[in-house]
């Protein structure tokens, strides 16, 4: 044809026959090339069954990477232990006793070579098997279900956080093996480390599934999911508490980083899975981890953040403090290259979850991850081993929200654990010879200081601190140094919450929120503490008289008395009361329109209402106003009490019955 056309003169035919014609023999040319190189990897498996053997892909210079199935977790963590005896139970806690024997703190005043920064070992610990992989080589394909030549020099993989991290972000797709990975890593650590040198956070945002066994691990301070957000956000409140109190501990000691005290705090792990939906779902609460990403390293703080796509979700400030990555499984390359800087982890086989790559910016290593074949079995093993050690348990980092229902039981609970925190401290002192239980409990009892919205008291969460710190000493709240009205939440924590007058206080709420029961609480509380309770003429409800001879009239329904056209003898003895500085006068009312503060009362407690202006208007603080919820107004009992400082407070239920939610 191309000779007819040149024939006839057309000769810019040409032009278009020639490229094509060059195009058609390059494809060639590759075609062989890809065929002599899939049979040259065919020949390295000679032998081998060719329906098992799978060949490279002609598109890609990529094949399937596959790693020999690992050994279970527990024989690489205690190889000294026979596999048929790794999950009976006296040999488990045996294991783990003589484990921790070996990480145990020095005698006071000696020092420790182990916490130095350089070799730190305390959260190094065997998650599989593997092998060092050139970032620049391209996989070999390999026959199903046995090991190819990068598995040769396989090996027992091991990382190290504090020296490879401080923080890891662990990637891959679903069913990858991103939940084996977690658990087997928490729990190598928790078989490696006792109690008391180190401690988990879990944040699971996929339903509270990941951690349900990991969770009952005496290192466990701390578990939240995503099926309670205001639990999620006390959380990420207590660790920027947390995060402070260590930075202000350092400061007092001279120190730069933890290790450099005598005895440092423990150290604490937080792991979050499913990150994008934590991002999602509480985007105002982000900050706070990237505040522990970029600040956590010299305070004994590591993160561990799970994902299945880290493109986007990561932001550039956390991904700058995140050096040790961990890519399992993923579907596009550009999010393995994006993490380990190599398309590599985009040609795991999906029938090797668990497989990954680690890489630290200096080493690139294919491992493949060993699950725990008994793991109930090790974390009561942890639990045994930890009574035996004598190692007390770990105070809770945070509490949960404010029970709907407070009763008589709940407040003995709590005062139960005051009493057993003021015993363990001489003269009620909050020392630096307090055990770490000590310590946290009646740091807490004080009142701790939130940093998000709602609460401006003083006080730290003191969560398991040692006796390192030399900190002024504060006096220990006792059951008897007020009422005991209810509970308060300071925003972290769920305590006690002893009502000490002070002056006049007004009870502020619309009918039906439980203005009532606040007084009947007061006035049940009073008599518990040896008050006298005797009965009063109107305006008055009641009359109590404290052990030191001091009046305090009760009145209810006081919105009439406070008018300041209301005439009558009642008015006038309301009035002369309020001004009488030797009484105390504790009111209800239905609005603060003609409430004085701070002439008429010296503390306030306000009934919420489902308008956040209104409730500004009240006095509630615009920080703790705008962290309200539905069920906080809706709840009976659920007020806002500004004394000392601005908390959230449920009235005990002196009927003992559930009260039914208020309706607006």
């Amino acid at each position: 044809m191309a000779g007819m056309v040149m024939q006839q003169g057309n000769h810019w035919y040409l032009g278009f026959v020639i490229p094509a014609a060059v195009g058609s023999l390059a494809s060639c040319a590759a075609m062989i090339v890809q065929m002599r190189e899939a049979k040259n990897a065919a020949e390295l498996y000679e032998g081998t069954d060719s329906d098992t053997v799978r060949q490279a892909p002609a598109t890609a210079d990529f094949a399937t990477l596959q790693l020999p199935a690992p050994p279970p977790l527990e024989e690489l963590l205690f190889p000294a232990v026979p596999a048929s005896k790794s999950c009976r139970p006296q040999h488990a806690w045996r294991a783990v006793c003589h484990a921790w024997s070996r990480r145990s703190p020095p005698c006071d005043g000696q020092p420790d070579a182990r916490r130095d920064g350089r070799n730190d070992s305390g959260l190094c610990a065997p998650i599989g098997i593997g092998t060092d992989v050139p970032s620049f080589a391209p996989p070999m394909p390999v026959p199903d279900g046995m090991p190819g030549r990068a598995d040769a020099s396989a090996r027992t993989v091991t990382i190290d956080i504090t020296r490879q991290g401080p923080h890891a972000l662990v990637a891959g797709t679903t069913g990858s093996g991103k939940s084996v990975l977690l658990e087997s890593w928490c729990l190598a650590l928790a078989c490696l480390n006792p109690s008391d040198r180190l401690h988990f956070v879990f944040l699971d945002f996929k339903g509270g599934a990941a951690f349900r066994l990991l969770r009952k691990l005496p290192h466990c301070v701390g578990d939240v999911s995503d099926l309670s957000l205001a639990h999620a956000a006390r959380a990420l409140r207590a660790l920027e508490s947390e995060l402070r109190r260590r930075e202000e501990l350092l400061a007092r000691q001279g120190a730069a980083t933890m290790h450099e005290l005598g005895h440092p705090c423990p150290r604490l792990l937080v792991v979050v899975d499913e990150f994008a939906a934590l991002r999602q779902r509480m985007p105002d609460y982000v900050n706070r981890l990237v505040s522990l990403a970029s600040l956590g390293r010299s305070l004994g703080m590591n993160l561990i953040i799970c994902t299945q796509n880290p493109l986007g979700q990561v932001s550039a400030d956390m991904k700058a403090n995140l050096n040790l990555n961990i890519c399992l499984r993923v579907r596009d390359a550009l999010q393995s290259s994006e993490l380990i800087g190599s398309p590599h982890a985009a040609h795991i086989s999906p029938r090797q979850p668990g497989t990954a790559f680690l890489s630290d910016g200096a080493d690139l290593t294919m491992v493949r991850c060993s699950p725990c074949s008994c793991t109930a079995t090790w974390v009561r093993a942890c639990q045994r081993a930890a009574a035996f050690c004598g190692l007390e348990t770990p105070e809770p980092l945070f509490s949960p929200p404010l029970p709907r229902h407070v009763d008589g039981n709940d407040l003995q609970a709590a005062s139960l654990d005051m009493r057993m925190s003021d015993r363990l401290l001489p003269s009620g002192q909050c020392g630096s010879h307090a055990s770490p239980n000590a310590q946290a409990t009646s740091a807490r009892a004080a009142g701790a200081q939130a940093t998000d919205a709602g609460t401006t008291g003083a006080g730290t969460t003191g969560h398991a601190a040692k006796a390192g710190e030399s900190q002024s000493h504060r006096q220990c709240p006792r059951p008897s140094d007020g009422l005991s009205v209810g509970l308060r939440d300071d925003g972290i924590h769920v305590s006690l919450w002893l009502l000490t007058l002070k002056g006049n206080l007004a009870i502020i709420g619309a009918p039906g929120c439980g203005k009532s029961t606040a007084l009947a609480a007061i006035m049940q509380a009073a008599r518990e503490s040896g008050w006298l309770a005797l009965p009063a003429k109107p305006p008055w409800t009641a009359r109590l008289i404290q052990p030191d001879g001091r009046m305090t009239f009760v009145a209810d329904d006081a919105d009439s008395l406070l008018d300041p056209l209301a005439q009558g003898d009642g008015a006038m003895d309301f009035r002369r009361a309020l001004d009488d500085r030797a009484t105390h006068v504790v009111f209800a009312v239905r609005s603060a329109r003609h409430v004085r503060y701070p002439e008429d009362c010296a503390q306030r407690i306000v009934f919420p209402t489902p308008d956040k202006s209104t409730n500004t208007l009240m006095g509630i603080p615009a920080d703790l106003a705008a962290t309200l919820s539905e069920e906080d107004w809706r709840t009976p009992g659920r007020a806002v009490a500004m004394t000392d400082a601005s908390f959230l407070v449920q009235w005990r239920a002196c009927n003992g019955g559930p009260t039914a939610p208020r309706e607006r």
